[in-house]
């Protein structure tokens, strides 16, 4: 009898940038936001896993970080040349941030 075996791919934001760029993005995040940096590590390896989402499927309007991610994004466009490259590199195109206001997210 023969057993196959799946294993899911699984991975983080954090695979999808060099080590050199996360631990430059995870401390700026944690400075800019006031963040414990263990902290600031999930919220931008979250923030990269989100944005790769978006931009992969297409789903990018439809999509938005929740509150605890957005400092994660908002770390990636302030690296506007950074970002731009990776957005190009990952998806062909540039992925916009196209904030929601306030008053529509809390309805």
């Amino acid at each position: 009898m023969t057993t196959t075996t799946v294993t899911a791919a699984f991975r983080t934001g954090r695979s999808l940038v060099t080590d050199a760029e996360f631990h430059m993005l995870a401390a700026f995040c944690a400075d800019e936001y006031g963040l414990e940096r263990c902290v600031a590590d999930r919220v931008v390896d979250q923030a990269l896993a989100l944005v790769h989402v978006m931009g992969s499927t297409g789903e990018g309007a439809a999509m938005a970080p929740s509150e605890l991610v957005d400092p994660g994004w908002h770390t990636l466009i302030l690296h506007t040349g950074w970002y731009a490259a990776w957005c190009e590199e990952q998806f062909g195109y540039f992925l916009h941030h196209q904030p929601t206001p306030r008053s529509v997210r809390a309805a």
